[in-house]
């Protein structure tokens, strides 16, 4: 005979993932799509900070649009042995420079 609960006892119901989706403009001079899959809107916020805050860092290494990142600097020291960061190295040796 199967077993089953009586009808006043009942479990939550997990919540579903679904995806929230974030749109940025000037983001490292061009526009920014996010996508998150979360169950529910703090979870989704949470990781757009996340992904928000390495952007931000990248953007420190690799815009070419400001004269204070990593990249900047390591154009004005033409023939000039300077350390970098592996992020840096990445995309330099990715675009064969």
């Amino acid at each position: 005979m199967p077993f089953s609960l009586p009808p006043w006892i009942s479990f939550p119901t997990p919540a579903r993932a679904r995806r929230h989706a974030y749109h940025y403009e000037h983001v490292l001079g061009t526009s920014f799509e996010l996508n998150v899959v979360a169950t529910g809107v703090s979870a989704a916020r949470r990781a757009e900070s996340v992904a928000l805050a390495e952007v931000d860092r990248l953007e420190a290494i690799l815009s070419g649009w400001s004269s204070t990142s990593e990249l900047a600097y390591w154009t004005a020291t033409q023939d000039v042995d300077v350390a970098i960061s592996p992020e840096l190295a990445d995309v330099l040796h990715a675009s064969d420079v």
